[in-house]
């Protein structure tokens, strides 16, 4: 400001700022270099502000033009300059300064001009508290989101010099938490102050300083001492737990199965420092242990630990890490079937008749929950039903095909168990009459002299146990069909899976009169039995007669007139065939040397029948020699040594007495060689074609018979 005769007025020099002179007085004014700015001077509100101690000037001039002079005037009121019509003043900036230029007239005082410039001190110093402490502070980076509180101060100097305040955070890098505050609205006495509220972002050591700035030269500031915060911070992230090399998190299920060891254990990263305590539980067992991983080993899964949770938890210094993982158990086990019924009743076998109803019923444990299934062995294994679930019914109408092996599996892909604990199987038979397979051929070939041998697929349960042969009558005017004689043939049934099997029909020394159309009874005690029709024909030339042919035409022509009169007398009988006799035998020997009494897969004579010591639903025993599967009778028309050497079975076959030749029994094995005399021998049935010893210690193919027998 600047003062004239005592009056005070505003700095004219401002409002003339644009002249020179700028400052004007009746008499004497202050030249526009007085309140020139650079980076030590600033001018606020008229006022010249200066740096503490900086070096400036300040020239003072008079208007007139006699002789009158400009002198400067100290605050002491002793003169400081000389006195001309152009005077400078060169000061220091002090606290509390006042300069007046003063018109001098002949050493008369006249007008005078104050100058008055401020001198900017300060801020002398700086202090900084965090949380009201100052040095070294320890802060926890809980998920509460508490903050620091940093308070800032300084003294307070003069009105002019109120300060701005700045903090910074140093951990990797520097941080400016808040530039230029202003001080608190609040601040009182001799105090400036401002404050801050900080959250550190991680964890670590930060070195805290505030500074208190000059409002006017911000070139001019005191920085505080530092305060070391030490942020400490629990882990982010939950604990994981790790059941056999597998990781899970928090809600996770793992599955074991059932027997297998558990080998688990937790563990906890990340934090500052790490957390010091694990606690892992898992069922009944707890392991609490320093550091930052447990483990328990050696459980072993049990079926009744499924639902039981595994859970972990660690302390933290902080004590603000709460988070916890819990995983919880499912044991796995491999299903078992525990029941297989069949209306309602647990067995292993169930006989029917035909049309009857069959309700399975299928029962099985095991998680995951198992699918099951039915499934009948033959004619393929794709079940008839499956469902997922621990129980599977179904029924079925019984029909012939229907008797065979039933299973019930179960599978839920767990491995383990064994194979008769995850199926049970069910055998069902269906009393059924005997009936043909598809695929017998209509004709059968044959040469004269050779036995023929017939083989026809059946199924029927029980097996057939009477067997019947006739030539079909070949006119409706012939009469009867003709039972042929028992002693021209053999008849062998050989069971295989239930309910199939085969007939084996031996026609013994073919001759022409055989060339005809015949019917074989096969009878198992159910319904009437059936009647199979085939045809056999000479192999020579199946679309001619032969001669043998043609000459059993001129036998059967001139037997015309004898078989008239049997018409007569048939006519009083309707029955076409003939019951078995008591002991239900059907006479005469099969290829093997076996009469045609049956017990399932063993034939007897008549005159010798063992007492059966077998399961009847025991399936036939095979056996194979000369690298073939007992039974399999040769396709040709005729069977040699070689055909006999090949498929004798393995059961004992027994011989029996018949006219003009009594032996005993003798049994056939496999040893290879036949001795001469008592060794192992066949033997035919009729007394023309005696089947003596013969020695096959050559091989098979050129077996000789001893004794120059006939074969």
């Amino acid at each position: 400001m600047i003062t004239t005769n005592g009056h005070t007025t505003l700095a004219v020099a401002v409002i003339i700022a644009c002249l020179s002179p700028i400052l004007v007085s009746a008499d004497v004014y202050l030249s526009s270099d007085c309140l020139q700015e650079n980076s030590n001077k600033k001018v606020v509100n008229g006022t010249l502000l200066l740096k503490v101690d900086t070096q400036s000037t300040c020239t003072c001039l008079t208007n007139g033009t006699d002789a009158r002079c400009a002198q400067w005037i100290g605050q002491d009121g002793k003169s400081i300059s000389s006195c001309t019509a152009s005077e400078t003043l060169t000061f220091a900036a002090k606290k509390n300064q006042t300069f007046s230029c003063v018109e001098m007239l002949n050493g008369v005082k006249g007008s005078s001009v104050q100058f008055a410039p401020k001198a900017i001190a300060g801020p002398t110093s700086a202090a900084l508290e965090a949380n009201g402490q100052s040095g070294q502070l320890t802060f926890d980076l809980c998920p509460d989101g508490a903050h620091v509180s940093l308070v800032c101060q300084t003294p307070r100097v003069d009105d002019y010099e109120y300060p701005l305040f700045n903090f910074y955070a140093t951990n990797q890098v520097t941080e400016i938490i808040n530039a230029l505050n202003v001080p608190d609205t609040n601040a009182t006495g001799n105090i400036w102050s401002s404050t801050v509220q900080y959250r550190p972002t991680q964890a670590g050591s930060y070195t805290l300083k505030c500074r208190a700035v000059n409002t006017v030269f911000t070139d001019i500031y005191k920085e505080s001492s530092q305060v070391i915060l030490s942020v400490r911070e629990p882990p982010k992230v939950y604990p994981i737990i790790n059941v056999n090399n597998k990781d899970y998190k928090d809600g996770d299920t793992y599955q074991v199965k059932d027997d297998d060891y558990i080998f688990a254990s937790c563990s906890v990263t990340g934090g500052s420092p790490a957390v010091s305590h694990i606690t892992l539980t898992c069922g009944v067992e707890t392991l609490t242990v320093t550091g930052t991983k447990a483990i328990l080993q050696g459980r072993k899964a049990q079926r009744t630990m499924a639902g039981e949770n595994c859970t972990c938890s660690a302390r933290h210094v902080t004590g603000c890490y709460t988070l916890t993982t819990s995983v919880t158990l499912d044991v796995a086990y491999s299903p078992e079937v525990t029941n297989f019924t069949v209306n309602g009743t647990a067995t292993s076998r169930i006989e029917v008749e035909k049309g009857a109803y069959i309700g399975f019923g299928c029962y099985a444990t095991g998680h995951p929950t198992p699918a099951i299934s039915i499934t009948q062995e033959s004619p393929s294994a794709t079940p008839l039903v499956t469902v997922t679930d621990k129980k599977l019914t179904m029924g079925i109408q019984a029909s012939c095909g229907h008797t065979d092996l039933f299973y019930c599996l179960a599978d839920n892909g767990v491995t383990g168990g064994t194979l008769a604990s995850r199926q049970r199987t069910l055998q069902v038979y269906v009393r059924c009459p005997p009936q043909a397979v598809a695929g017998n051929p209509d004709n059968y070939e044959a040469t004269v002299g050779k036995d023929a041998v017939i083989r026809i697929n059946v199924q029927a349960y029980p097996d057939p146990n009477t067997f019947i042969l006739y030539t079909k009558k070949q006119t409706v005017y012939a009469g009867l069909n003709k039972e042929v004689d028992t002693a021209r043939y053999t008849v062998v049934y050989q069971p295989q899976v239930a309910p199939h099997g085969t007939v084996f029909i031996t026609l013994i020394n073919v001759n022409s009169e055989d060339f005809v159309e015949y019917l074989l009874d096969i009878i198992n005690g159910i319904g009437d039995g059936m009647s199979y029709s085939f045809t056999i024909i000479e192999a020579s030339s199946p679309n001619a007669l032969s001669p043998g042919a043609i000459a059993g035409i001129a036998v059967g022509v001139a037997a015309v007139v004898v078989i008239a009169v049997i018409i007569v007398v048939a006519c009083l009988y309707t029955k076409r065939g003939r019951e078995p006799d008591s002991n239900n035998t059907l006479a005469g020997f099969d290829i093997f040397g076996k009469l045609g009494v049956e017990n399932h897969g063993h034939y007897y004579s008549s005159a010798q029948i063992p007492t059966p010591n077998e399961n009847p639903y025991q399936k036939p025993r095979m056996h194979q020699v000369g690298g073939y599967p007992v039974p399999k009778l040769p396709d040709d028309e005729y069977v040699d040594v070689q055909d006999h050497y090949d498929y004798i079975p393995a059961d004992s076959v027994y011989s029996g007495s018949t006219t003009g030749n009594s032996v005993a029994p003798t049994e056939v094995d496999y040893s290879g060689t036949v001795s001469s005399t008592g060794g192992k021998s066949i033997y035919s049935t009729t007394t023309d074609n005696t089947y003596l010893p013969f020695n096959s210690s050559s091989g098979a193919s050129d077996a000789t018979l001893l004794n120059n027998s006939k074969y």
